[in-house]
Order: C-alpha cells, then structure tokens, then sequence
C-alpha cells in the first residue's frame, strides 16, 4: 500500500533540512510532564517548552501534516512541526492534552526570564509565561540594567591619567 503524496502549497518550498541539534536533552528533564519530554525528543527541547508555554493547558490537534499556516508550524518552525506531525502520526490526526508548561528549578526560571528580558518581552507576558510576579520582573530587570551601566565609563569623570609608557604627543 503506497502513501498519498501530500499536496505541495503553492508558493512556498518545503524545507528539508533536519531539525539542528539545539542542544542534548538535558538531565534535569525527568521532572517534566511525559508528553513533554517526549516532544523533547523528537522536536528539541526549545520547541517543547515553546509549545508547552503558548498552548499548554489546552487539547490541541496534530494533524498528519501541518502547512506553513498551521499553528503549530509558526508556533516552532517547518522542520519540528514536521518532526512532531511524523512522530505522532494518525491517519486523521491527533488531538493532545499539553502539560501547562516546564517546572523550572529557580536557576532555569531566571536564566529564562532574562533572556526574555533581553528579547524585549513585555512584563505581562513574562508573568503568564514564567509563573512569576509583576515585581520579580521588574527586580530582575532592575538587576540587568545595573550590570549594564556598571560596565559603562561615566562621562562626568575626568580622563584617566596616560601612563608613563604612553607619548605625549604626536609624531612628526
């Protein structure tokens, strides 16, 4: 029994290349919601806690194939939603009960909630996103805005002094 040929959407080239080896999956990953983990598996780990953040809580379908419109494909790119759509594939799709997200340890909680600072993400978002409070982002950018200015020279101080190895002037 041969396997239809999925219609090609008109316009737009298929990507074929492999899903990049984000990163292994980590060791801390078996304190995570199964279906999570095995998202991790098959879609990196970066796609996993990206679905789980957006969509967790909710049933959502996975259809046999997902076109560059789906949901699921904006959500983590051509080449994991493709990975996910053969990994969990059905005939007619698959509806799933995502888990509401990662349990991150603290350490992981403030790697990611800086780097979501740094992407600009606004407070609401981070707060619905992360599990934390309104305050903890602001302390927290607080915090990466200090380290900023503390590496910058202040401009009201006067010139250092040139060392004694520097010339005094220019050279003719």
């Amino acid at each position: 029994m041969s396997k239809p040929s999925l219609p090609a959407v008109v316009g737009v080239k298929p990507e074929t290349t492999p899903i990049p080896a984000e990163r292994p999956l980590p060791d801390d990953l078996a304190g995570l919601p199964a279906l999570m983990v095995e998202i991790a598996e098959v879609a990196g780990v970066e796609a996993a806690i990206t679905i789980c953040d957006r969509y967790g809580g909710n049933r959502v379908y996975i259809p046999r194939y997902a076109n560059d419109h789906h949901w699921l494909t904006q959500c983590v790119g051509r080449a994991a939603a493709n990975a996910i759509c053969e990994h969990f594939a059905s005939p007619s799709g698959i509806e799933l009960e995502l888990p509401t997200g990662a349990r991150l340890n603290r350490a992981q909680r403030r790697l990611r909630l800086e780097q979501m600072i740094k992407d600009g993400c606004k407070s609401p978002e981070i707060t619905r996103r992360l599990g934390v409070t309104r305050r903890q982002v602001k302390r927290v950018a607080a915090a990466l805005n200090r380290d900023l200015t503390s590496r910058q020279l202040d401009m009201f101080l006067p010139a250092p002094e040139p060392s004694p190895h520097q010339e005094k002037g220019p050279r003719s």
